[in-house]
């Protein structure tokens, strides 16, 4: 698409002029998370602007502004890549996980309307039938959308935030908890406790659940 003078052309995904850092990002960010671009790769910004038809200077920001959320890094002399999260980074990260999602159970059981409660247990109805397959894991956009009510429901946009960034981070190791069958079954288990543990109001009882319930999901080893 052809642009004006003074505007940066929009490019054949539709990025808009005056937002292009921010759907730069968006973009990138969604690629990250889902695995498009894997640990270790190099993201060359001339390629990806040449891709989205836009300048360098809009995806120089939208990296830079990932790279603030963990996602990207930049080295001396090689650029921009993904990074390849260690052991202990992922370690570290499961327990920074824990902490969030175990205090954002604690808020959700204080703050809870009955609304809440019936969005937490719709999604565990839409779980059931997958996890009830035999061979089936757990539908990962299933657990995501619980963790998700749970954070909204804690009612603190600062600790969402967190949490989620924490959650983007180690999608980057692109470890599945829940893929095996075993594992998909304790796991739906342990979001019905939580759930109502969070519909009693229990508080600390909800905070453990979903802190036992980080810990049981983390890798026991990793490369």
């Amino acid at each position: 698409m052809p642009s004006g003078p003074g505007q940066e052309r929009s490019g054949g995904l539709g990025l808009a002029a005056l937002s292009l850092r921010a759907q730069a990002a968006e973009l990138l960010q969604a690629r990250l998370v889902q695995g498009f671009y894997v640990p270790g790769q190099r993201l060359s910004e001339a390629a990806i602007a040449e891709e989205l038809e836009i300048s360098r200077g809009p995806i120089r920001e939208a990296l830079g502004q990932l790279s603030s959320m963990g996602l990207v890094r930049h080295a001396t002399n090689k650029g921009w890549h993904v990074p390849k999260l260690t052991r202990a980074e992922i370690e570290a990260l499961y327990e920074l996980r824990e902490a969030c999602e175990g205090m954002a159970g604690r808020l959700a059981a204080q703050r809870r309307t009955p609304e809440d409660v019936e969005r937490l247990r719709e999604v565990l109805k839409a779980a059931r039938p997958a996890v009830a397959l035999h061979g089936a894991g757990y539908p990962q956009g299933a657990a995501a959308d619980l963790h998700g009510v749970v954070l909204a429901i804690a009612r603190n946009p600062l600790l969402e935030q967190r949490a989620r960034e924490t959650q983007q981070q180690l999608a980057l190791a692109r470890y599945r908890s829940a893929a095996s069958e075993q594992r998909a079954a304790a796991a739906f288990e342990e979001h019905q406790r939580i759930v109502e543990a969070i519909a009693k109001g229990h508080a600390a009882r909800a905070q453990q659940l979903v802190a036992a319930h980080i810990r049981n999901s983390a890798p026991r080893t990793t490369a």
